[in-house]
C-alpha cells in the first residue's frame, strides 16, 4: 500500500489560507435595525446574499436562515472564513460574524464504517452507535479524507439552536401612566423597521409581537392574577 507524502520543504502562509474548511459554518449577526434576518423581506434576504458574495466570494452550498434570526454560511477556505470573520458591514447593513461552536467537537471513532455507504445509510448505523433517530435532523454527517487508510473517518455537526431566554410573559399589568410611553416605544419599533412595507404574514405578526412584548417589559410588570379587575382604569366611568 502506497503512503501518503506530503510535499516537502515548509509549506507556504497561503498554502494554509487556500485550505478546505471544515463543516462549522460562520454565523452571521444582524447588527442593523430590524436587528435579526427572520424580520426581512424575502428579497431583501436575497439581496443582501448577493451583497456578501460579491464581497468574499461564493461560498459552499447549505446557507441557512436560522429561527433565531442569524445566517449561517459555510466558507470554502480558510481564507474566506477569515475574511467573514473580520467583516463588519455588507454594503450599508451592519453585522457581527462569528465561528459556529459546533466547529469544537469530539471526534470519536466508530467501528466498521462502510467507505462507499451514502449519508443516509451512515444516519442508521450512526443511530446504532448513540446517535438517535431524534437527532438526525440536527446533524451533518461528513466524511474523509481517509488517504489510503482503512479507517474512514466521520465527523458530526450538531446544531441545537439552544438558547437561555425564557418565553415572553403572557399576562401584562399595565400602568397607566406609562401606557402612552409604552405605545411609542411600538410605534418607534414598527417605524424603524419599516412596518406598512411588509408583505409577509409571519413577518409582520413577529415584529408586532416582538414590539408589544419589548414595551411590555420596559414600562408595565408581568400579572400573575388573571383574573381581571371589576373596573380597569381604560374601562369607561
Amino acid at each position: 500500500m502506497e503512503n501518503f507524502n506530503p510535499r516537502p520543504g515548509q509549506p507556504l502562509l497561503s498554502d494554509l489560507f487556500n485550505q478546505t474548511t471544515s463543516g462549522a459554518p460562520v454565523i452571521i449577526y444582524l447588527i442593523s435595525n430590524p436587528q435579526s434576518f427572520n424580520l426581512l423581506s424575502l428579497t431583501e434576504k436575497k439581496q443582501f446574499i448577493s451583497n456578501l458574495t460579491y464581497i468574499v466570494g461564493q461560498v459552499k452550498n447549505g446557507t441557512k436562515w436560522t429561527h433565531r434570526g442569524t445566517l449561517n454560511i459555510y466558507p470554502t477556505t480558510n481564507n474566506q472564513k477569515k475574511q467573514l470573520l473580520e467583516l463588519k458591514a455588507v454594503k450599508d447593513v451592519q453585522i457581527k460574524c462569528t465561528p459556529a461552536m459546533s466547529e469544537t467537537f469530539v471526534r470519536g471513532v466508530i467501528r466498521n464504517v462502510p467507505t462507499g455507504d451514502a449519508e443516509e445509510a451512515l444516519l442508521a448505523l450512526l443511530s446504532d452507535q448513540a446517535v438517535t433517530k431524534d437527532l438526525a435532523s440536527l446533524i451533518t454527517v461528513r466524511t474523509g479524507p481517509y488517504r489510503e487508510s482503512d479507517h474512514l473517518p466521520v465527523m458530526i455537526d450538531l446544531d441545537l439552536n439552544t438558547s437561555t431566554n425564557s418565553a415572553p410573559n403572557d399576562h401584562w399589568t399595565f400602568h397607566k401612566d406609562n401606557w402612552t410611553k409604552g405605545n411609542e416605544d411600538i410605534s418607534q419599533k414598527l417605524t424603524q423597521a419599516n412596518y406598512p412595507m411588509l408583505i409577509n404574514p409571519e413577518e409582520v405578526y413577529h415584529l408586532f409581537y416582538k414590539a408589544i412584548i419589548e414595551a411590555s417589559e420596559r414600562h408595565h410588570r408581568p400579572k400573575k392574577n388573571y383574573k381581571e379587575s371589576n373596573k380597569p382604569w381604560w374601562t369607561a366611568e
